[in-house]
């Protein structure tokens, strides 16, 4: 007995009537792919036993009259003709089986399994070793589909393998991760398979095992590439897959890089909707609120009230791409637009104010929309005294500002520090000006904030004393302090110099 599918009311007038003027050839990679195979089987004798599945993946009927069906060495071949008019036609979805024996007898168990056999085959002609073969299908010069199966594949012999229904895929049923023994029964000898009928989903088919955000049960095709599932990009290269596979399990080869829509934009390009030419990066949202990513950016209706060229984001809604990586592809969560759309700020009309505009200082009002009006025009990192709580008195001059200082040479009639005093110099650069209480500005170990020194003759704190604390008595130095021996630093001259000269000639004695 021959398993025949069952076909529509009208099909086989319609085979007899347009068979001929229509193309039923498997000449395309992925029109049919096998999905299930049984090889070696325990509980039957091997020449009784094997079999394979083919299905059609593709949107159309084929026909498999002339298919021919090899090892991958091209050594074991199987030439496929057609038994009757019309029997090896299947539709689009559907699936024949192909066997050594279509012998089935349900009271003594069934000689072949009792699996339903749509086409015999010799066995001498074609042979399946569980542990690593191939099937590989082939119409004229065209590789249709080859799979490829190795000892770590871990192959039954008591339940046929089957690949899941969301790979049905002619690059995607190469994948071990997406096949498994098949556990549905079949009566008679205790063997389990789907053999003519849809696969069962593998038992971790609800799982995401890659973490794109889809499992084998939602679609995804390859669940071991996060580059791989229904919501990405099916492109030439990573980050949109393989080149030459289907990435977004479609059944469709790489079909993001066609511009369908004739717009001038693929979907690698951005396109989010490639069946609408008004829809592309290229495209504006207009004014108005439409409900539509017009210009594929993850957002919707982040419309330009004020014709400005600048989107509001505030009333918009974020609708990223399914796949993440897709998503930081195109789409920016963060992205600022136009802070005001419509009305004026302090008579800063709305068409002035966006990213774009040029700010104008002082104002109050924020034009470039980076949140703050512009108070720091020479970048010195100081606010202009013109802004509210601005210290900088020179913001047209970045060496001019609060900290800075004030003329490190001579003077030059200007109030580098903005302290309110032109000229305060510290010249020796140690932080303190002779209006500090600096008492000798041109030596940067002298300022109020020194420890006294005991081995030298200067006032080092300037606390108008030197050497005070130490084991000879402390002179008292002038009001300015520094050095005993420069004179004009004393500010002594004549007798006074050489007496100090002469005290300090007998300390050194008592000392000795």
């Amino acid at each position: 007995m021959r398993r025949m599918l069952a076909l529509p009311i009208g099909a086989a007038l319609f085979w007899s009537a347009d068979a001929r003027a229509q193309d039923f050839d498997p000449d395309a990679a992925g029109d049919l792919v096998i999905t299930e195979f049984m090889p070696e089987p325990q509980k039957v004798a091997d020449y009784y036993g094997e079999w394979f599945e083919i299905t059609n993946a593709s949107d159309k009927l084929k026909d498999l009259n002339g298919l021919v069906v090899q090892d991958d060495a091209g050594t074991e071949i199987i030439a496929i003709t057609e038994p009757s008019p019309g029997a090896l036609r299947i539709l689009p979805g559907e699936s024949l089986v192909f066997g050594v024996s279509d012998e089935q007898d349900d009271e003594e168990s069934g000689y072949n399994g009792n699996i339903p056999v749509d086409y015999v085959y010799d066995f001498q002609d074609f042979q399946l070793d569980r542990s690593a073969d191939s099937i590989v299908l082939v119409w004229g010069t065209d590789t249709i589909d080859e799979l490829i199966w190795t000892s770590a594949w871990g192959v039954s012999q008591t339940a046929a393998f089957q690949v899941g229904p969301q790979a049905t895929l002619e690059w995607a049923n190469d994948l071990n991760v997406n096949w498994c023994d098949a556990d549905r029964y079949i009566d008679g000898v205790g063997l389990f398979g789907t053999p003519g009928d849809t696969n069962d989903y593998c038992n971790d088919a609800g799982q995401d095992d890659d973490g794109d955000g889809y499992s084998e049960q939602q679609g995804d095709c390859d669940d071991s590439d996060p580059y791989v599932n229904p919501g990405t990009v099916d492109g030439a290269g990573d980050p949109f897959g393989n080149a030459d596979d289907d990435a977004d399990c479609d059944n469709v080869r790489d079909d993001g890089l066609t511009d369908d829509d004739g717009d001038g934009y693929s979907e690698v390009d951005g396109d989010c909707d490639d069946t609408d030419q008004n829809i592309n990066p290229s495209k504006s949202e207009g004014k108005n609120p439409d409900g539509i990513d017009n210009d594929c950016n993850c957002w919707i209706d982040d419309v330009d009230g004020d014709g400005d060229g600048y989107p509001n984001f505030d009333d918009s809604e974020y609708d990223p791409y399914s796949d993440p990586v897709v998503e930081s592809m195109f789409c920016d969560p963060e992205e600022v637009g136009d802070c005001l759309d419509d009305g004026e700020i302090d008579g800063v009309t709305a068409v002035e104010i966006n990213p774009g505009a040029t700010e104008v200082p002082y104002n109050g009002v924020d034009e470039d929309c980076d949140g703050v009006d512009l108070c720091d025009v020479d970048m010195d990192g100081y606010d202009s005294e013109l802004c509210d709580g601005g210290n900088d008195c020179n913001d047209d001059n970045e060496l001019i500002h609060p900290g800075a200082a004030d003329e490190n040479g001579a003077a030059d009639g200007i109030d580098n520090d903005c302290d309110g005093i032109i000229d305060s110099p510290d010249r020796d650069g140690d932080g303190w000006m002779v209006s500090d209480g600096d008492c000798d500005d041109q030596n940067a170990e002298v300022n109020p904030a020194v420890e006294e020194l005991c081995d030298d003759f200067l006032d080092n704190n300037c606390d108008g004393f030197y050497n005070e604390n130490c084991d000879y008595p402390a002179l008292t130095a002038s009001a300015q302090g520094g050095s005993i021996l420069g004179c004009s630093a004393l500010g002594v001259a004549g007798t006074g110099g050489l007496a100090a000269l002469s005290l300090l000639s007998l300390l050194f004695r008592r000392r000795e």
